[in-house]
């Protein structure tokens, strides 16, 4: 859609159930991509995952988010869901229809190779984000935080959160929000928790917060928001001090 009037720019028809749309990405070098032309520009480009009925294996797509024009396109094993780009790759996280993700995929956007990693224990309801370095970042309904490189599951924490808000990568740590309005800082390396906000719960008039919200840095700051309907901010240069 056009972003001033809302007009239609292009449609594309793909077919199946539960497509997935996750802009970022460039074409290599800002030139041709794999099976297609440039986009405008050397650009962004839009991806798309579209699993089969079965769930069986998922139809993946590179796309112009300007003219719709499909760079690439290629069929691989799973429910793949896309959670980032980096480093020249598309992440995904492989999910079954119980929630479970049992595996992080990663598709090289120049040579549409793919590299699966298997964890350790799945993950339930899972929420993502890649990194600058190309390492995904998952943490399960139960509060397990991964870390999953292209090769191998690098570490495992457990939080001990019974739930937990979509991580965030930025400057070398993982941060997360908790269900009692904690903000987390967790060292991207090594899986260490480095630092913690004190708790914010609710005064007993606000209600169950179903989705959590992802912390924002900016600034040289990290703002967080909490049940008790307060939003902060804090110094992000040392999470020691929270």
């Amino acid at each position: 859609l056009d972003a001033a009037s809302g007009a239609p720019r292009w449609t594309k028809q793909l077919g199946g159930v539960g497509s997935v749309w996750w802009g970022g990405g460039t074409v290599a070098g800002g030139g041709p991509a794999a099976g297609g032309g440039p986009a405008a520009g050397g650009g962004p480009l839009v991806y798309v995952s579209t699993p089969d009925s079965g769930g069986g294996s998922s139809q993946l797509l590179a796309v112009d988010p300007a003219s719709g024009t499909v760079h690439w396109q290629l069929r691989t094993a799973g429910r793949l869901r896309p959670v980032g780009a980096a480093r020249g790759g598309l992440c995904l996280l492989d999910t079954d229809a119980d929630g479970r993700t049992g595996a992080v995929v990663r598709v090289d956007a120049a040579t549409q190779a793919v590299r699966r990693v298997r964890l350790s224990v799945p993950l339930f309801d899972a929420e993502a984000a890649v990194g600058a370095d190309g390492v995904t970042y998952a943490v399960g309904a139960t509060g397990a935080l991964i870390a999953v490189g292209a090769e191998r599951e690098q570490w495992r924490l457990e939080t001990g959160l019974s739930a937990a808000s979509r991580p965030v990568a930025a400057d070398g740590r993982i941060l997360l929000t908790a269900p009692d309005g904690r903000l987390l800082a967790v060292d991207a390396g090594s899986g260490r928790l480095v630092g913690q906000t004190r708790s914010r719960p609710t005064d007993g008039r606000a209600g169950f917060t179903a989705t959590l919200a992802a912390p924002v840095p900016a600034g040289g700051r990290v703002y967080g928001t909490s049940p008790d309907g307060s939003i902060f901010a804090v110094d992000a240069t040392d999470p020691t001090r929270w």
